[in-house]
């Protein structure tokens, strides 16, 4: 699909696609997939604990969107959490000149924001289809906000 897209629309346009399927796809979750009660928690807690929780469980569900490839995530005491999907489904045996994991990224940050903090932003930080080891997102306080 991502392939398709890019070929189609370009990168720039298929990113843009991209990023707005995942923020959908939080949207579809937090409906249909996410129990309420966690909900309930998780909005409760201290932001750090709440994304700790949350993340945990997202790694625990994580061939849902990885498949065969490995999810990690390490949350730091400064307010960013870095987040790796390796060997990216999205983007194995994929070359591109920007990174192109934006369903990833929209995915991570509608939940985010609509389950922790709303003040959290979720941006691509490297790439596998840009020769990256891995496709890695981050995660920081809104500059705004902070």
């Amino acid at each position: 699909l991502v392939r398709t897209l890019v070929h189609e629309l370009g990168e720039a346009r298929a990113e843009r696609v991209l990023v707005r399927s995942g923020s959908l796809t939080a949207d579809y979750l937090i409906a249909n997939r996410i129990p309420q009660p966690f909900q309930w928690l998780v909005r409760r807690l201290p932001r750090d604990l709440g994304l700790r929780l949350l993340l945990g469980a997202i790694a625990s569900h994580a061939w849902t969107f990885a498949g065969s490839g490995r999810f990690r995530y390490d949350l730091h005491g400064d307010g960013h959490v870095e987040l790796a999907i390796e060997d990216c489904p999205a983007c194995r045996n994929l070359v591109t000149e920007q990174p192109v994991c934006g369903f990833y990224a929209g995915t991570f940050e509608r939940l985010f924001r609509r389950l922790v903090d709303d003040g959290l932003r979720v941006r691509e930080a490297g790439c596998q289809a840009r020769g990256g080891t891995c496709c890695a997102l981050r995660a920081t306080p809104d500059e705004e906000r902070a």
